[in-house]
């Protein structure tokens, strides 16, 4: 399949190909923040039967990987502008769309209601890119891969040295307490209550799932209250604790792999099949350990702690990478053999309209889920809101096909371009 040159007219049809699998295929692990309470499911829905094997296909082969493929695809975005030219008006322009697209993020957040937006940290990282522009692939790559590891050193070391005493201490003093009937000492008393906090977050409290339950089907106003306290907790905490790092080695992964011709169609078919072999190799094998370990309730948290002397969370960062590069080489190698030229077709417009259409995910669902439209929050099984899922990515491909028949970009991205340019862009092809 031949290639065009990337430029305003045309564009890497394979670029825009993965793009759209990654803005559909993310819906699927932003749903329940949608449609659920901030809490594990299993405290409020019936999580067996269709509903667990549905949540376990999703986790064994979407987890993360979605996200991580967003994040490859917005490293090679960033490589594909920086690498045109260096002068300092490309520079500018590099920058300029960055800030636009951190506002972007925050109208996500704060007018569309959505805290579980990316754009406002794609463009934190992105700020941070432009220095390692130069860098060969192989050390981007490698930085991305040290990234992953340091990210499994971090979580183990947690482990090790701060949850695992938590529990050992607290088996020892409910030993001590059951078995041998010893009178607890405080220090013991205080190790129980350690522990015990440690594992609150499984226990159902009817009362907090009520009130959150009853804020989201709430008016608009009480809703921006909640999300205003949720988005202002993840932009102080989260991002930089866990996801600027989850999501900064993903992009240099990226970066790399946009040098190397990987997402350009520019590898040779069997090493396409290599990627998906050795990807799919570690990456299930590593994700099936990791679905084995889960646990629903206090006694399974302790057997995790009796089975496991390194989490399996621990390699969740590796195991994203491995399973996203499975997806890359298999859906490059769909790409390149021509024999699915439709959807290719179909789903690159998607991909085309990435920012329109993850922007439309969370106006349908807010109208969807929330209060002030359909209130159909917390109302929906597991499985059906899969469902919903698979209906917006119907109408998110048929608005992009529809519309790109008519227009040279999507309306979100004619706004971001033509801010970025500060020049109203021509929306005729």
């Amino acid at each position: 399949m031949q290639e065009l040159s990337p430029n305003i007219q045309s564009r890497y049809q394979s670029i825009d190909f993965l793009r759209g699998i990654a803005v559909l295929g993310i819906l699927l692990m932003n749903i329940p923040g949608f449609s659920f309470p901030s809490f594990p499911y299993h405290l409020f829905t019936d999580y067996t039967g269709i509903n667990y094997r549905s949540e376990i296909f999703v986790t064994v082969f979407f987890e993360g990987t979605m996200r991580g493929l967003f994040s490859m695809l917005f490293g090679a975005s960033c490589m594909l502008i920086l690498s045109k030219n260096n002068d300092v008006n490309s520079i500018d322009i590099y920058y300029r769309r960055l800030l636009w697209m951190f506002l972007f993020g925050l109208f996500n957040f704060y007018i569309l209601l959505w805290d579980g937006d990316i754009l406002y940290s794609y463009a934190i990282c992105g700020l941070f890119l432009f220095p390692f522009r130069k860098i060969e692939a192989k050390y981007l790559i490698i930085i991305g891969l040290i990234l992953s590891f340091w990210l499994f050193g971090r979580s183990a070391y947690r482990y090790i040295d701060q949850r695992k005493p938590k529990y050992e201490a607290y088996k020892s003093a409910m030993t001590d307490s059951l078995s041998l009937h010893k009178k607890l000492i405080p220090k013991q008393r205080e190790d129980i209550a350690a522990f015990k906090e440690m594992s609150a977050w499984m226990k159902k409290d009817t009362a907090k799932i009520n009130s959150n339950i009853r804020e989201m089907r709430g008016n608009y106003k009480t809703i921006f209250n909640k999300r205003w306290k949720d988005a202002d907790e993840y932009q102080k905490w989260t991002l930089y604790n866990t996801n600027f790092w989850d999501y900064m080695l993903m992009m240099f992964i990226g970066m790399g792999f946009f040098k190397l011709g990987v997402f350009t169609n520019k590898l040779t078919t069997r090493q396409y099949g290599l990627m998906a072999l050795v990807g799919y190799s570690f990456g299930l094998f590593m994700r099936i350990r990791f679905v084995n370990s889960f646990y629903y309730d206090e006694k399974g948290f302790e057997n995790f702690f009796e089975t496991y002397t390194i989490p399996t969370g621990a390699f969740s960062d590796i195991q994203r990478v491995m399973m996203t590069v499975g997806h890359i080489g298999l859906l490059m190698l769909v790409y390149r053999s021509g024999a699915f030229n439709w959807l290719v077709k179909i789903l690159s417009k998607a991909g085309q309209m990435a920012l329109s259409n993850y922007l439309l995910q969370s106006i349908l669902c807010g109208l969807f889920f929330y209060g002030f439209g359909f209130g159909m929050f917390a109302k929906l099984q597991i499985y059906q809101n899969y469902l919903f899922v698979m209906c917006i990515w119907l109408i998110c491909i048929v608005f992009s096909n529809i519309w790109l028949n008519y227009f040279k970009f999507g309306p979100a991205e004619w706004l971001w371009r033509s801010l970025t340019y500060w020049k109203k862009q021509e929306m005729k092809p």
